[in-house]
């Protein structure tokens, strides 16, 4: 996401503008992810689950942590159906025994319930249905996201440069989108159900941050629910149009928390976690899940974009799972092209958070490990 954002990464370079792109990802969206259906009986904590602790500081903020109950292979191919027996069990090897997230304070009277949303047949509580056909990038015209940063797509920039990946669009053409759009193949996707805000899924609550892939599946697990792959969160936020904002084709700070000035950040004073709450006070630009009533997808789903990163197992899980790719980049003082060596995890995040950065539905950030954990990075959980 640019210089100033500890997240994105620079991607393919293709007719002078960057655009973000995995190696295989064409013949992975020809492939997909088949997913699991939902399930029509309430969600039910695994009996293992023994539930977590809570430290609130002087100032406020949650330090949470989560004892875990162990993820069975079974549940982890649900998640990465594509993903080989040696890499679930690599995966399910580094799930640790607990898990820990921070949350900024509450407000005070601020209701902390999903009791007043719908409640959809189909899904537990809290839980949105998610069905339909999902379009695809084109093997000719390229990927969906190159298309819809093009000129022709993009009404007006947020910044001059056209190499610039992490450059905003603040108007797209629907007319543009749409006629291009109708020439996109279509998949269908199984139906599955998604949270309808932030974890803890709860309008009104601080989303959970400062937590890594590896614990947001542990905490999914527990919750009897499992993390939402990369194409699951995509086609909830941007639904069968495939909308470049869950919210339509206009950029809106108005709509959702989104483009507040970055605030540089000294790494060690967000270390240990434990003693992090400082540090992520002075950085905490988040708000309550469910504070924007319009920044909702086709499908109801709260926050898709904005106010905080958001974990998912990568598309390339099973082809792709762990690499490096190598782009070529235009150095912006010197003006210089230079090779960006760009690793690739099955830990992808989508959605963006509350800074400048790109903030849309298609693009994904897939290089931070599954380890990483940082102030603006959170999660939801599908079923």
């Amino acid at each position: 996401m640019g210089t100033n954002d500890p997240c994105e990464v620079a991607a393919s370079t293709k007719n002078g503008i960057l655009t973000f792109m995995r190696s295989a990802s064409k013949c992975m969206l020809a492939l997909g992810l088949a997913v699991a259906a939902c399930s029509t009986m309430p969600s039910q904590r695994n009996p293992a689950y023994s539930g977590s602790s809570v430290v609130v500081t002087e100032n406020g903020w949650e330090y949470h942590s989560v004892t875990l109950p162990p993820v069975t292979i079974d549940q982890l191919r649900e998640m990465a159906p594509q993903a080989s027996p040696a890499q679930l069990r690599g995966i399910q090897l580094n799930i640790p025994k607990e898990a820990h997230y921070w949350r900024a304070p509450q407000l005070t009277g601020a209701p902390a319930s999903d009791a007043n949303e719908p409640v959809d047949p189909n899904c537990p509580l809290g839980m949105v249905d998610v069905r339909g056909d999902m379009k695809v990038d084109s093997p000719t015209k390229g990927p969906i996201e190159q298309l819809q940063r093009s000129d022709q797509v993009c009404k007006h920039w947020l910044g001059n440069d056209p190499t610039d990946f992490a450059r905003r669009c603040a108007q797209f053409s629907k007319t543009a989108w749409e006629k291009i759009a109708q020439d996109l193949a279509t998949e269908p996707m199984k139906p599955f159900c998604i949270d309808r805000y932030e974890y803890p899924n709860k309008k009104g609550a601080s989303p959970a941050i400062d937590v890594s892939w590896y614990e947001a599946i542990g905490i999914c697990g527990a919750e009897g629910k499992r993390l939402c792959t990369e194409d699951e969160w995509t086609f909830a936020c941007e639904g069968e149009a495939a909308l470049p904002y869950p919210y339509g084709y206009e950029r809106s700070d108005q709509k959702c928390n989104i483009d507040k000035a970055w605030l540089d950040f000294t790494k060690e004073k967000l270390t240990p976690r434990d003693q992090a709450a400082g540090g992520l006070a002075k950085l905490w630009k988040g708000e309550p899940s469910g504070t924007y009533d319009e920044c909702v997808s086709p499908f109801k789903v709260h926050d898709m974009t904005g106010n905080v990163d958001e974990w998912t197992v990568s598309k390339s899980v099973g082809i792709n799972f762990k690499g490096t790719e190598v782009f070529k980049v235009k150095d912006k003082k010197s003006g210089a092209i230079k090779d960006r060596v760009v690793n690739h995890y099955p830990s992808v995040l989508k959605g963006g958070y509350w800074s400048t950065v790109r903030d849309q539905c298609r693009p994904a950030t897939g290089a931070h490990d599954e380890t990483t954990q940082f102030y603006q990075m959170g999660f939801r959980c599908c079923k």
